[in-house]
């Protein structure tokens, strides 16, 4: 009795292991990403992301040049993330030839106006609200902080106490004078 084809050859045992092989390669290299699996594959995008900017730019779209944010790999490797905006600032990054947007004009950010701002959480007569222009989809950006009002409990110019109440019978008047 014959028994040709019953048994695998060594040649096709190896194709077999090699294929499983290059097969959970692939899953993991699309599961945990391909710069973590060979950090040799991810190259500079530094001309890809400039592209993008003017793009953005000569669309006038706002969000995409002012608010989404970037990735950007330098030719080091150095990944930065940021706005097209802030890519622009040829003083902080000299070496990655995004151009400004003077078309498009992007809000500032609650700090940018000095002092103790917060983002939303704006109460009505509490806290002086400052709504800047929107920047993307989700609306208007609220910048408020606190009006300063006697009987907030915090000694704010022009008083001379304040004690959190409008008590007149006390150490500090209804006036915040003493």
């Amino acid at each position: 009795m014959e028994k040709r084809g019953q048994g695998l050859s060594t040649s096709a045992i190896i194709l077999i292991v090699l294929g499983v092989f290059v097969l959970v390669l692939l899953i993991l290299g699309f599961m945990m990403g391909w710069d973590t699996m060979a950090p040799w594959l991810s190259s500079e995008n530094v001309d890809k992301i400039a592209q993008s900017c003017s793009v953005a730019c000569s669309a006038g779209n706002t969000y995409n040049f002012c608010s989404s944010d970037k990735e950007l790999i330098d030719k080091a490797k150095i990944k930065t993330t940021s706005t097209c905006e802030k890519f622009s600032d040829k003083e902080k990054y000299p070496d990655y030839n995004v151009k400004p947007c003077p078309s498009i004009p992007c809000p500032g950010s609650c700090s940018d106006l000095g002092g103790s701002w917060m983002i939303n959480d704006c109460v009505p007569n509490v806290h002086e609200d400052l709504t800047l222009k929107a920047s993307d989809s989700s609306g208007s950006k609220s910048c408020c902080k606190e009006i300063p009002f006697c009987g907030n409990g915090k000694v704010d110019t022009g008083e001379e106490c304040d004690d959190g109440n409008k008590d007149d019978k006390d150490a500090c008047s209804n006036l915040c004078k003493k």
